[in-house]
This record gives structure tokens, C-alpha cells and sequence, in this order.
């Protein structure tokens, strides 16, 4: 695999247009360093926190056990998906696309509603546990008009992508 080709931290920010795709030689920067960072943003958040919490509040584990839970399922999940992962650069497609080949047309189908559901529930409890915290450093500010903006942020994110996670994370 080639090296990324670094380019200058002047570049203005730009629409992303690669959305799933292949990030084109030429235009990829960073270290592989700055992953670590991206990842971590990423994962500590509001609704991490409150979801690794059910291990000792709902589900009455020790706060050890809790931990060992979380760490396991993580490592046993990570493996999966980066063999998953690591077939879509070979085959030069997409993960969702690529995942025809495994399922079916069928079944890719049941796998991207899954998806959709999944990411669909997930941005919403992150919008409304984003939108609780920022009420709760800001109490002036109503709760929904704090939910909209932890929504236009992470709309920005979207619109911006990779060149918003680099100014961000390095």
C-alpha cells in the first residue's frame, strides 16, 4: 500500500465528495499518528459514557466486570469488522457494496436496512444526550434549541468531513 502524499495544512476546507469512496492518493495527509486521535474523539462522548454505565446501573455488574465486558466485546467486534474492512481496499469498493458479494443482493439489502436503523438511533440518542449536556452547561438555553445545535455541528461535520476531523484532531 502506498504512502500517503502530504499536502499543506493551508488547504481551505472543502465539501466532501468521496462520501464512502476510496480517498484518491493525491489528496490523502495526515500520519497514521492522527488516527489515534480521530478514533478517540470519536468514541468519548456523552452517549459512550451513558452506554458503558447500563454495564453497572441496568445490568448490576461490578464496575471490573462492566469493564472486562466492554473491552471484550470491543475486541471481538474490532476484529470482525477490520477483517470486513480490510477487504473493501482490495476489492476497490465500498464495505456496503462489497457486502453483496457475501449476502446477496437480498441479504446486502437486510444489512443496509440494519444499517440505517442502527446509524439512524444512534445519531438521534447522540443529538438528544449532546443536546442534555450542553443545557446543562447552558440552563438559559432550551433543551431543543440545544438539540439543534449538537445537530447543525454535527451536520457541519458531515458536509465538511475529513478536512473538519483533521483541523480538529491534530
Amino acid at each position: 500500500m502506498s504512502s500517503p502524499v502530504p499536502q499543506s495544512r493551508e488547504r481551505p476546507a472543502q465539501i466532501e465528495k468521496h462520501t464512502i469512496y476510496q480517498i484518491p492518493l493525491d489528496q490523502r495527509h495526515g500520519k497514521a499518528r492522527h488516527l489515534f486521535t480521530l478514533w478517540l474523539g470519536a468514541n468519548i462522548n456523552v452517549l459512550t459514557v451513558v452506554t458503558g454505565a447500563l454495564a453497572t446501573t441496568l445490568f448490576g455488574q461490578s464496575f471490573l466486570a462492566g469493564s472486562i465486558a466492554i473491552v471484550v466485546g470491543n475486541l471481538v467486534g474490532t476484529i470482525f469488522m477490520a477483517l470486513h474492512a480490510a477487504q473493501g481496499p482490495r476489492l476497490g469498493v465500498p464495505q456496503m457494496v462489497q457486502s453483496r458479494g457475501q449476502f446477496g443482493a437480498r441479504g446486502a439489502a437486510f444489512v443496509v436496512a440494519l444499517v440505517v436503523f442502527m446509524y439512524t438511533g444512534y445519531a438521534a440518542t447522540a443529538l438528544v444526550t449532546g443536546g442534555q449536556s450542553l443545557h446543562a452547561i447552558l440552563p438559559a438555553v432550551g433543551e431543543p434549541w440545544c438539540i439543534g445545535a449538537i445537530g447543525l455541528i454535527s451536520l457541519c461535520a458531515a458536509i465538511f468531513g475529513h478536512d473538519l476531523i483533521h483541523v480538529c484532531t491534530v
